[in-house]
């Protein structure tokens, strides 16, 4: 799961996207 969301992030090169990401992985760590 986490590995292809960071895929298809790496892949669109949304900076917006990555950050959200971090957001809400952040609390779920």
């Amino acid at each position: 799961m986490y590995v292809g969301t960071l895929s298809f992030d790496l892949l669109l090169g949304d900076v917006h996207s990555l950050k959200g990401k971090r957001s809400v992985v952040r609390p779920l760590v």
